[in-house]
């Protein structure tokens, strides 16, 4: 495995730590991990992984010299230049990096919040502890592969450390947001409440 690089602050998006996702383009092979928005300013970071990728690269292919090589995958990719391109379109990735770091294994990888105290992966009901929109630091390294045709560096996560609450990523349902939609005050329980108490223009 290569050099391991602690990233700067940045912010986690399709975030699965908690439960894995199929990778339908790896044999099935479930998958855990996160998209990792980075700030183009966190200049130390983005150093360290560019150099970390080249040596992964140099390891496997002893001809490579620069980054990206011509037919290979790079798995640091520019927000603003895949938002001109039109390959995404979230605001989030103006004036980010980002990648996306994957595990396969539920042990490979742990995760902790602000204090240090462990974030148990493994348990669903944790999952509301750590979102996508949140802001955290990133434990990762980087492995170059040759598979069926493919080539290039692919980003290994071994650990997450949330740093501080971020607004949500992605289409979140919130009940205030439904009750307000419906025209009645969000409760703090599941008080009953007849048809007669909700406004409804059919």
């Amino acid at each position: 495995m290569g050099k391991i690089v602690l990233t700067e602050e940045g912010r986690v998006s399709y975030l699965r730590v908690f439960e894995g996702q199929e990778q339908t383009n790896d044999d099935g092979n479930i998958s855990y991990g996160t998209t990792f928005l980075i700030p183009k300013e966190a200049e130390d970071t983005i150093k360290s992984i560019r150099a970390a990728i080249l040596e992964a690269s140099q390891e496997k292919f002893d001809k490579i010299k620069s980054l990206p090589a011509v037919g290979h995958w790079y798995p640091l990719r520019d927000g603003d230049e895949e938002l001109e391109a039109g390959n995404k379109t979230g605001k989030e990735y103006e004036g980010h990096y980002f990648l996306s770091a994957k595990a396969y294994e539920l042990n490979q990888f742990a995760v902790i919040g602000p204090n240090g105290a462990a974030i148990d992966h493994k348990e669903a009901e944790n999952a509301d502890q750590f979102v996508s929109g949140d802001y955290a630091r990133l434990k990762i390294t980087f492995k170059a592969f040759d598979r069926k045709g493919n080539k290039g560096v692919r980003c290994v996560l071994k650990g997450a450390m949330k740093t501080r609450k971020g607004d949500p990523l992605g289409s979140v349902a919130r009940p205030e947001d439904l009750a307000n939609d419906f025209g009645v005050q969000a409760a703090a329980d599941n008080t009953e409440f007849s048809a007669e108490d909700v406004d409804l223009e059919l």
